[in-house]
């Protein structure tokens, strides 16, 4: 077998991966053809260089074979494949017992904290999943994923340091839209609204790690604003009652209870709106934690 090294010099690359490329077009139709001539096993080009690999005609039949029986030979799943196949399976109790039995076995392993603590917080340990994702963040102390779920587990134990966390995991995955509507609603509960609105804007270049779920943002956008509006409207219907009431009497007072009404039944639907949303994002999130684990991992993994 022979190994090929082309070089791309950065004054001429682009003539030189033209030549890299008729190589191996000439190669391929030189394997064609047959008998005992140079043949093309395998090629790769990266950004200044490439490497071609050839052999003659019995070599390359030796190799295609043993490539063929390597292909056949069953590969056992990993400890983590089982974990992700228990999941599905919806065993998320067992699941949990494995993420955890999986950190003490590989504490660099990142997939298993964010997994374990994602399912602690479904579960409603919320002690466990707090554990969980602190001690993944001491190992992956940049990691968003990690920090919200750390977040919701403060959030649902009403620790104080709940809201701080989760605005720590947008800044870190600024994507992750399930971070960005929990924090909104928070700041929403805290008569934050101005927060809450800035929060639930993507920045500009950012796309959400969930289109799906990315309609959440927007949905609860359109919610504080109609309260805003629906307040205001009460509240002005309310002041012009009291002048009217000066004037006319008890006719007056009409507005001022069309404006209470306006009000209460605003507060009332906001309500109800904030509380559906924290339902769905509690009820959705086995499935947007699996999509987020297959679709991203931070450059600072460690996974055995």
């Amino acid at each position: 077998m022979i190994l090929y090294v082309h070089r791309f010099p950065e004054t001429d690359a682009d003539a030189a991966r033209e030549r890299f490329f008729g190589s191996l077009k000439t190669l391929d139709r030189m394997g064609r053809s047959g008998g005992d001539c140079e043949r093309l096993i395998a090629f790769h080009h990266s950004v200044d260089c490439g490497f071609v690999l050839t052999g003659r005609g019995a070599e390359v039949k030796s190799i295609v074979r043993t490539h063929r029986r390597a292909e056949r030979v069953a590969v056992a799943p990993s400890p983590w494949d089982e974990v992700l196949e228990v999941i599905r399976k919806g065993d998320y109790e067992a699941a949990l017992r494995s993420c955890r039995r999986l950190v003490k076995e590989q504490p660099y392993h990142r997939n298993a904290y964010v997994a374990g603590a994602m399912l602690a917080n479904f579960l409603g340990e919320h002690h466990l999943a707090e554990s969980l994702a602190s001690l993944g963040a001491r190992y992956f102390p940049r990691d968003g994923a990690l920090q919200y779920y750390l977040g919701v587990a403060l959030l649902r134990i009403e620790h104080p340091d709940a809201t701080t966390t989760l605005q720590r995991a947008v800044e870190l995955a600024p994507d992750m839209v399930s971070a960005r509507a929990l924090l909104a609603v928070q700041y929403t509960l805290s008569r934050r609204r101005a927060d809450a609105l800035a929060v639930l804007a993507l920045p500009e270049g950012v796309e959400p790690d969930d289109r799906r779920a990315s309609s959440e943002l927007e949905r609860l956008g359109h919610w504080i604003r109609w309260r805003r509006h629906m307040f205001a409207g009460g509240g002005l219907l309310v002041a012009m009652s009291a002048v009217a009431a000066a004037v006319v009497g008890l006719p007056g007072l009409v507005p001022g209870i069309v404006g209470t009404g306006v009000v209460a039944g605003g507060w009332y639907a906001f309500q109800r709106q904030l509380d559906a949303v924290s339902s769905r994002l509690r009820f959705e999130e086995i499935s947007q934690g699996l999509r987020r684990l297959h679709r991203t991992n931070p450059p600072e993994k460690l996974v055995s």
